[in-house]
């Protein structure tokens, strides 16, 4: 999985604007739009995610929304840092979601997120050695912790699962979308 360069391959967030929509205000007028929840979570396991360049996750609503259950479980990490707003750690909601068994490296900013340090590492080469040729598979077999939930148990973190396992086999030419 990875975004446009310099994105973000996690847009998070449900728009302010909604609240004041003629059509959904009604339906909306005992949500908080800065406190809200998913309901069962959003759950994002055993994926293989390079965005060197750019933020793991786009905050909507800058750093001002915070949303429960959202949780990275086993997951290989390339970004640039975990989000676009590097100020506020203790508010905005990628610094409350529930990071577990992840292996990321970040090429600009380690964030200051206390459940990332460990799962933070030094090297580009820690994570995946050659993601830069097109090259994703992990450094190391590291074993999957449990996701609860989940109807399989992959046995390690990352999407490759075994040695011989293609993702994919050729180069895809992802096309631009209208107006880029």
């Amino acid at each position: 999985m990875w975004s446009k360069k310099g994105g973000a391959p996690f847009k998070i967030g449900a728009p302010v604007s909604q609240w004041k929509n003629p059509t959904l205000k009604e339906n909306l007028k005992n949500v908080d739009c800065t406190h809200l929840a998913v309901p069962g979570g959003l759950w994002i396991y055993n994926n293989t995610i390079v965005e060197p360049d750019g933020s793991l996750i786009m905050e909507l609503n800058w750093s001002h929304q915070r949303i429960d259950n959202i949780y990275f479980y086993n997951n290989l990490i390339v970004a640039g840092t975990l989000r676009q707003y590097q100020d506020q750690w203790e508010k905005g909601g990628s610094s409350r979601y529930e990071y577990v068994n992840n292996r990321i490296w970040w090429q600009h900013t380690v964030p200051l997120v206390p459940s990332l340090k460990p799962q933070s590492l030094s090297d580009s080469g820690e994570v995946l050695p050659g993601f830069r040729k097109g090259n994703f598979r992990p450094a190391a077999w590291s074993p999957s912790a449990e996701v609860p939930g989940s109807p399989e148990k992959f046995p390690y973190v990352g999407a490759y699962q075994r040695g011989d396992e293609e993702i994919a086999p050729f180069q895809v030419k992802q096309e631009n979308r209208k107006g880029e």
